[in-house]
């Protein structure tokens, strides 16, 4: 992960995946972040996942 970080009541990570492409061994990245919310009983009720970093930003009222 690159970045944690606690927006109010929900909390956002801002990361990449990394691998390779099956067959030619092309590697690849993606950024990837996800924003998690609605808490309860220790467990995360809602999950949304983002493939731009600026849209997870602007999902929790931030920018780049």
């Amino acid at each position: 992960m690159h970045d944690v970080r606690e927006v109010g009541d929900r909390v956002l990570a801002l990361g990449e995946m990394v691998g390779r492409i099956k067959g030619s061994g092309a590697p690849i990245r993606q950024p990837l972040g996800i924003m998690y919310s609605q808490f309860r009983g220790g467990q995360i009720r809602e999950a949304y996942n983002f493939l731009r970093w600026r849209e997870a930003l602007e999902a929790v009222g931030l920018r780049e």
